[in-house]
């Protein structure tokens, strides 16, 4: 009876310990607070060459289009490492449509366009 007890307990410990987790993580996603990116979201999903282009140039010439691209791709994020393939794929399915993707390459392979060294990737690649 004290070995059932005693496992109860320990079992009661450990369902107590993954809920402050879960709540934590509830917590940290409603403090967010809400973010302005009237920049960019004009641009996202990408859908031609010519948009990679323009958006790379405002990369370029505005931080805060990098500020609020960063944070863009931020919400997409997952809560654990296992996560990382999954938010990969929407992350980039949140810049590119996959008309455009087929397009393009990472080392621009094929006549494809070059995306690898792009701020988009770059930004993207460092969430």
């Amino acid at each position: 009876m004290l070995r059932l007890q005693a496992t109860t307990n320990i079992t009661l410990i450990e369902i107590k310990q993954r809920l402050q987790k879960i709540e934590n993580i509830i917590k940290r996603n409603g403090l967010d607070p809400v973010i302005n990116d009237g920049l960019i979201t004009q641009f996202l999903p990408l859908d031609t060459l010519e948009r990679i282009k323009e958006f790379e140039e405002l990369l370029k010439n505005s931080e805060e289009a990098v500020v609020q691209f960063k944070e863009y791709l931020r919400k997409t994020g997952g809560n654990n490492p296992k996560d990382n393939i999954q938010v990969n794929i929407r992350v980039m399915k949140k810049i590119l449509t996959i008309k455009c993707a087929m397009l393009c390459s990472m080392k621009g392979i094929r006549n494809n366009f070059r995306i690898g060294d792009l701020r988009i990737i770059k930004n993207s690649r460092s969430m």
